[in-house]
């Protein structure tokens, strides 16, 4: 199963190519549609990469358990990771029988899920994407549209539309399991209209009635709200030929596949099993007070229910898609004589964009990401009403439009930019975390402190960022939750536990944390370009969410430490071990000279090794004085010179239970915290 998904990625990417290649020949004026498509791949890659696995991503990752209430709620549940097409095929049976109808979404997914390795979902993805903004440009234009048919300005309009206007992208579009559920099948409900439109533009006379139905019944069997849209607008554009007796048989067999579609994915077992046990096994905390909790029957259609929905759902829908909707606004608007045959295929595709967030208000659940379909239509929508806008060059705007023009780009490219900012941020904490969590697995519990998100980027992104997802991490507070089962199952942990810390830097309103959320984040979008770039990841020894450090020393002396005060503000019992007495032999006379001083334990330890790594780091084993902090300080080493020299120490200090809180590679310098809460330290 592993070799036939690398193998379409090759495929796939040797296909694009060519069609570049045979797109650019001949025609230099498009030079900048390639550009634009070309830049937004490399954005759209670069954001794939910054997206971890996280929430349904590793419940997924095992075969689905309907004995035991599924993968998603809680059971006694047997994790057995997915590995082979025998594991998918009892997954997805399991899966269609007890918990849903999505069974071409989840087998995707587990498909992919079944590589331990995320990259190839990344790049597949990335083609995805931009297929499904072909299939909108083909689907809009009433042809079929390659880089030769899109001016530079369409171009434009369908990324830029694309990304800023799709309700929650990141969770549609990015996120492992969104994204099957959400944009690949979007492709499969707007590649089965495609047929219809391009039989209403004049431009298809014949087509295989297999090939409609079996495209049909993909498209029905995809996701509800996308499936029945898809499905009304194949229904109107039959409609429109049978009136103009100009219909041909494939168009009902499409229909046909569709209606089997939706009766495979409306009728599952599954969906009877689910809303029968969520209820009884998973509780909700309520919005408001008026609310009560989504899972509860007392919600379910209730006037709170369909409240909440259009407020959250319906209307948030309506403000994400109002800029792609100004270009069909102002078609409208224009004086001049239409074309009715337009006119009626843009109201239709209009119904479908109004028809995605009205039906998902009778839904039980309403994630903002479930409307996704809906802007597939309405860009669509946009890309056929283009061409009949007057639309002046941008030398000939006057001053203030260039500048009104200018802002509205900058703006745009700084939400983006800060969007890549968040992402990356919590991209490193996310992997400190799975660190954490491996360097730890064998402890009864693991705990890991909840990831934070910097706070000014955060404002300038908006939900173009994993900003609206990242409370869902990697597990949460509760011991028994299935996505902490998961988690541990996954990296062989016995189990795991996230918390909030509040104590966490970006949190701080002092001056050097407000700095350092500002400055950090961007030294993490950093960090990760150079490893995508590389195809690696850089190594990085800290393996835990930030903690609040505190400098201490002298110009050119400094060393930070853990900075939260002791129990009944004790003084710290601090001891230093320079160059000389850095060593085996001066950390045996340590333990007599805290003997001799009373102290049963040591808050901060700084040690400047000079002598033999191994034996201070022995003795540090042998040693029986408990300490709390090591400031610890390497010399005569270089860290690109003795990289695994570096990662040896660090091995050793966690098998003593200590974790690297701060490193500095160009002078060998780390501090090293004993392992525990540290709300309890």
């Amino acid at each position: 199963m592993c070799d036939i998904i690398l193998l379409m990625n090759r495929t796939t990417k040797r296909m694009l190519l060519q069609e570049i290649r045979r797109s650019l020949k001949g025609y230099p004026g498009h030079a900048g549609t390639v550009a634009v498509f070309a830049s937004f791949a490399a954005f759209v890659y670069f954001k794939n990469r910054l997206t971890p696995r996280y929430a349904d991503d590793y419940p997924y990752s095992f075969i689905w358990d309907g004995d035991n209430n599924g993968n998603l709620l809680y059971g006694n549940q047997k994790y057995r990771r997915v590995k082979s097409f025998k594991d998918l095929l009892r997954s997805q049976i399991s899966h269609y029988k007890t918990w849903g109808g999505r069974t071409l979404a989840h087998s995707l997914a587990q498909a992919f899920l079944a590589f331990d390795d995320k990259k190839h979902f990344d790049r597949a993805n990335t083609l995805a994407i931009l297929t499904q903004l072909f299939i909108c440009a083909s689907l809009g234009s009433g042809k079929i549209a390659d880089l030769r048919s899109v001016s530079p300005e369409k171009a434009l309009l369908l990324t830029a539309g694309f990304f800023f206007s799709a309700p929650h992208i990141f969770a549609s579009c990015f996120w492992l399991t969104g994204a099957m559920n959400y944009l690949w099948m979007g492709i499969l409900q707007s590649a089965f209209v495609l047929p219809y439109s391009l039989k209403y533009h004049e431009t298809l006379q014949k087509f295989p009635e297999s090939l409609a139905f079996l495209s049909g019944l993909l498209s029905g069997w995809s996701s509800e709200a996308g499936a029945g849209a898809a499905m009304m607008l194949a229904g109107m554009e039959t409609l429109f030929s049978l009136i103009h007796k100009e219909y041909s048989s494939w168009m009902g067999f499409g229909l046909l596949g569709g209606f089997i579609g939706m009766l495979l994915l409306l009728l599952s077992p599954g969906n009877r099993t689910r809303y029968a046990l969520t209820p009884e096994l998973e509780e909700c905390e309520p919005d408001s007070p008026e609310d009560h909790a989504v899972s509860t029957k007392e919600f379910l259609y209730s006037p709170a229910m369909f409240k909440k929905w259009f407020k959250e759902g319906f209307l948030y829908t309506l403000y994400k898609e109002l800029p792609l909707q100004i270009p069909v606004i102002l078609y409208f608007l224009q004086g001049k004589c239409r074309d009715r045959k337009t006119d009626l295929f843009i109201l239709a595709l209009e119904s479908a964009v109004l028809a995605v967030p009205s039906v998902m208000m009778l839904s039980p659940e309403y994630p903002q990401r479930a409307t996704y379909s809906s802007v597939l239509y309405l860009l669509s929508a946009a890309v056929r009403v283009f061409d009949h806008l007057d639309i002046p060059d941008f030398n000939s705007l006057n001053p203030l439009q260039k500048s009104i023009a200018l802002a509205a780009a900058f703006y745009l490219s700084v939400k983006a930019l800060s969007g890549l900012i968040v992402d990356a941020d919590n991209s490193v904490q996310f992997d400190r975390q799975i660190k954490f969590i491996k360097n730890n697995r064998h402890d009864p519990l693991v705990y890991v402190e909840d990831t934070d998100i910097p706070s000014p980027y955060v404002f300038l992104a908006g939900d173009r960022s994993i900003t609206a997802d990242a409370c869902m991490g990697i597990c949460n507070e509760y011991e028994e939750n299935y996505y902490n089962k998961a988690v541990s199952a996954y990296y062989g942990a016995h189990k795991v536990k996230c918390g909030p810390y509040d104590e966490h830097v970006y949190e701080q309103n002092d001056p050097s944390s407000i700095l350092f959320s500002i400055t950090n984040p961007v030294k993490s979008l950093v960090m990760k370009t150079k490893e995508i770039i590389r195809g690696s990841k850089e190594y990085d020894p800290i393996d835990t969410v930030f903690y609040p450090l505190k400098k201490c020393g002298h110009p050119g002396t400094e060393y930070y430490v853990y900075d939260k005060p002791l129990k009944g503000n004790k003084k710290p019992i601090v001891y230093s071990l320079g160059a000389r007495s850095g060593s085996a032999a001066g950390l045996s006379r340590l333990e007599k000279i805290t003997e001799k001083l009373g102290h049963d334990h040591i808050d901060l330890l700084k040690l400047h090794i000079s002598g033999s790594v191994s034996d201070v780091l022995r003795s540090l084993k042998e040693s029986n004085v408990p300490i709390r902090q090591i400031c610890l300080e390497i010399h005569g080493i270089i860290f690109y010179k003795n990289r695994e020299k570096f990662k040896h120490v660090v091995d050793e200090m966690h098998k003593m239970g200590y974790i690297v809180i701060y490193w500095d590679k160009k002078i060998s310098r780390f501090t090293f915290l004993k392992r525990a809460n540290p709300r309890h330290l």
